[in-house]
């Protein structure tokens, strides 16, 4: 699966990713908001199990700039061990790319995507309580802090199924 964005497409995770995604995950800017630099081949393993589980139940892309293939990030719907019709909306960029819109271009493409292809009527998100700029872009997206849990924020997001 593919999901094409205006500056960005939304591509099933492969090892080709993993030089431009361990670039980032080793950035200090990126580990302010996490306790440690995640094993980046191990991730885009998961994520390609992920892809092939029938039923498919979570949903992880890898964010590639259009025209370049740069992974700049990734984005994801995850509804394992969720209530049907609900999911977590997860999004991780490359420090160099934040602030420039590519976070939000990801999360309204997976909302349409949650609501209209999978069925998803509420919208989970979970951020590091540090991380202001995750904060203010959920909450941009009518996501409302729901509970608070040691160092991170839970946000919540109901939607009409049509």
């Amino acid at each position: 699966m593919m999901v094409p964005t205006q500056r960005l497409e939304l591509k099933e995770a492969e090892f080709s990713h993993a030089i431009d995604l361990a670039t980032y995950h080793n950035d200090k800017r990126y580990l302010e908001h996490y306790t440690e630099s995640p094993d980046t081949l191990a991730l885009i393993a998961l994520f390609k199990k992920w892809a092939a589980a029938t039923p498919r139940r979570n949903h992880q892309f890898i964010l590639v700039l259009r025209g370049c293939g740069t992974a700049i990030g990734c984005a994801a719907l995850r509804m394992e061990g969720r209530p049907t019709g609900e999911a977590e909306l997860g999004v991780e960029l490359n420090p160099d790319y934040w602030r420039q819109g590519y976070a939000r271009e990801a999360v309204s493409t997976l909302l349409e995507l949650g609501r209209t292809e999978l069925g998803v009527a509420r919208f989970l998100a979970n951020t590091a309580n540090t991380n202001r700029s995750a904060q203010r872009l959920l909450e941009e997206f009518n996501f409302s802090c729901v509970e608070s849990q040691g160092d991170k924020h839970i946000y919540s997001r109901k939607t009409h199924v049509f």
